[in-house]
């Protein structure tokens, strides 16, 4: 018998119903007496593309089923290898429990330990300079040691992947050209293994300012460059301190590079610029970009 009853055709049902507590309740419910767990009252998590909700000691995540018009089976595969690979070198969440309901829609679920911290973009500005400088160097020893060559993940080509990657059509013509003129004549580097979504909600600080990473679905293998853009432009925000604490004495010359090379393939490259530096209908060409990366660096760095 189906416990859960309301109806999803496309993004926008999905959208009025990820975050329900009511629509969701006899669904966690029924696992949690799967396992044999006491409920607790389910509480809200930080939105995103599924429905996540906290329930006493533990977060469960149900992946968005097919009909929500997004194909969901990938994220929950590489965030459950994802998590079960970075668990041995970062502190993250631990999965207690994973699995498919097939219900009135087949839902992907895990069910993951609770951090007990806020997201990091929530307590970011609030440290002193010594501070950050503290904690770009606690993440950069937990990057360097999840960034692994081994082959966790099946590579894919994040090349390729870039170029048909519609996200970009935001940019003018010009740009996506030039764009594409870019990644054609990129050499392959070395592939490592990336969270690929560093930002700020995905990193969580508790009170003793230790930091945890939550949040592997968008994890695969890629050129370091696809970690670091995300960590200089979207989790630290160009802030001198964070980065010097992450990558000590680097010029504005090699964090321009790092984040050319990084964003130009990245998944969420065209997001980060239009929300970080603003005014992407009026980045005609790559140099254009490089002044904008400029800019707010020289405006942070002063």
């Amino acid at each position: 018998m189906n416990v859960f009853h309301e109806s999803i055709c496309g993004w926008a049902s999905w959208a009025n119903l990820y975050q329900s507590i009511p629509a969701f309740l006899p669904l966690i419910t029924s696992i949690w007496k799967e396992n044999g767990w006491t409920m607790a009252p389910v509480e809200h998590c930080q939105a995103g593309t599924n429905a996540v909700f906290k329930v006493g000691d533990k977060i469960i995540k149900i992946f968005a089923p097919i009909e929500s018009g997004c194909d969901t089976q990938h994220d929950y595969e590489v965030e459950t290898a994802g998590l079960n690979y970075a668990r041995a070198y970062v502190p993250a969440p631990t999965i207690l429990c994973q699995g498919i309901r097939y219900d009135r829609y087949v839902f992907r679920y895990i069910v993951l330990t609770y951090i007990d911290g806020i997201p990091f973009s929530l307590k970011m500005f609030d440290y002193d300079t010594k501070t950050k400088i503290k904690l770009g160097s606690q993440l950069r020893k937990m990057t360097d040691s999840l960034n692994q060559s081994d082959s966790v993940l099946k590579p894919v080509d994040s090349i390729e992947q870039a170029k048909q990657n519609p996200r970009w059509q935001i940019f003018p013509d010009s740009f996506q050209k030039e764009r594409i003129e870019y990644l054609d004549q990129l050499t392959s580097s070395s592939l490592v293994y990336v969270h690929g979504d560093l930002n700020g909600d995905n990193l969580i600080i508790d009170h003793r300012q230790r930091l945890y990473i939550i949040d592997f679905a968008d994890a695969r293998m890629a050129p370091i460059e696809y970690e670091w853009a995300v960590i200089i432009c979207e989790l630290f925000q160009f802030d001198k301190d964070y980065l010097f604490g992450y990558f000590g004495h680097l010029t504005i010359k090699q964090y321009i590079k790092i984040c050319i090379q990084g964003l130009l393939i990245h998944d969420f490259g065209a997001d980060i610029i239009r929300d970080r530096l603003k005014g992407v209908e009026k980045i005609a060409d790559i140099s254009m970009l490089i002044d904008k990366i400029r800019e707010k660096l020289e405006e942070n760095f002063s």
